[in-house]
This record gives C-alpha cells, sequence and structure tokens, in this order.
C-alpha cells in the first residue's frame, strides 16, 4: 500500500513539474542560441560514445543473424535482419540510451551543482524563471539532435554490418561464385 500511495505521488509530482515546464515554456519561450549551442554541444559530445556502440552493435547483429539463419540455410537474410532489427528497435534505444547516459547525467550534475551554490534560488530572485532558462533549451536541444543522432547510429550499424557480412563470412561472395563457376 505504501509502494502504490509513494508511486502514485510520484507521478503526480512529475505531472505537476511538467504542467510547471509548459507554462514557463508557454510564456517566456527558450532563448533560441542558447538551445542551438546546447543541442550542438549534446550532439558533439555523445557521438564518439554512440558511433562506437552502434558499430559494436551493427557487427554483433550480423555474426548472431548469420549463426542463426546458417542452420536453416537462409544466409542472404542477414542483412535484412540487421536492417529491420537496427532501424525499427536497436538504432532508437541505443542513442536515446546514450544521450540519457551521456548527456542526461552531466545536465543534471550541472543543475544539481548550479542548485546547490544557490544559482537557481539566485536567478528566480533575478524574475528568470529557471526552467525556461535552464531545462527549457537543454530538453529541446536533446529533442533537435535525437533524429539525426539516430540516421548516424543506423548509418555506422548498417556499414559495419555490411563490413562484417561481407568480408568476414563472406556471405555475398561465395553466392557470387558460385554464378561465376556456373556460366564457364
Amino acid at each position: 500500500m505504501n509502494a502504490l500511495v509513494a508511486g502514485l505521488t510520484g507521478i503526480g509530482r512529475y505531472g505537476l513539474w511538467v504542467r510547471d515546464f509548459c507554462r514557463a515554456l508557454a510564456a517566456h519561450g527558450p532563448p533560441t542560441g542558447q538551445t542551438l549551442a546546447e543541442a550542438f554541444r549534446i550532439g558533439i559530445k555523445s557521438l564518439p560514445i554512440l558511433l562506437i556502440i552502434a558499430a559494436f552493435v551493427g557487427t554483433n547483429l550480423a555474426l548472431q543473424g548469420y549463426n542463426a539463419f546458417k542452420p536453416l540455410g537462409g544466409q542472404r537474410l542477414v542483412g535484412m535482419f540487421v536492417s529491420l532489427a537496427g532501424v525499427r528497435e536497436l538504432a532508437p534505444i541505443i542513442t536515446a540510451a546514450m544521450i540519457s547516459a551521456k548527456a542526461g547525467t552531466e545536465m543534471a550534475s550541472q543543475i544539481g551543482v548550479m542548485k546547490i551554490r544557490e544559482q537557481v534560488d539566485a536567478l528566480e530572485v533575478m524574475a528568470v524563471n529557471p526552467l525556461a532558462y535552464l531545462v527549457a533549451p537543454r530538453l529541446i536541444g536533446i529533442m533537435l539532435v535525437l533524429p539525426a543522432l539516430t540516421i548516424i547510429a543506423i548509418f555506422v550499424m548498417l556499414s559495419s554490418a555490411y563490413m562484417v557480412s561481407v568480408h568476414s563470412v563472406r556471405i555475398g561472395v561465395n553466392r557470387t561464385h558460385r554464378l561465376s563457376v556456373r556460366c564457364l
């Protein structure tokens, strides 16, 4: 019973925060320059780890797909498997997880330090809404960068899967070789 009350209380607090955030955004609007700077910073700082993780996931998908389809004789389906799994499921999840892990923790620590040093209270004293000034540029920056980073992750994932499929397990090479031998 206590867990249920605590859970509902947390949901209510989050709902009130979202309401306050939307009101602040409607009243003040986010600073455009700061929003673009945050989007650039979030994208650039998250890109290296995202590229590494996407490459590893692409190679792993190709190898696991090959090993799963080989007993069934469906090695040529590895490309479709990687494409569907990568584009629909894994690339968006990986991108969101990397941004929340890398940029989210950085933003939370920055705002936490500002709260401890009473800089957030100073903004309120100066009649600056902290939600509109601190939170809105960061959240809108994430929303601007997330689709672009997802597209980059898809490209890297498919490229690494292609490299493994063609150069390591030699999916397309064996089939081409058989066709050329039959023609002779």
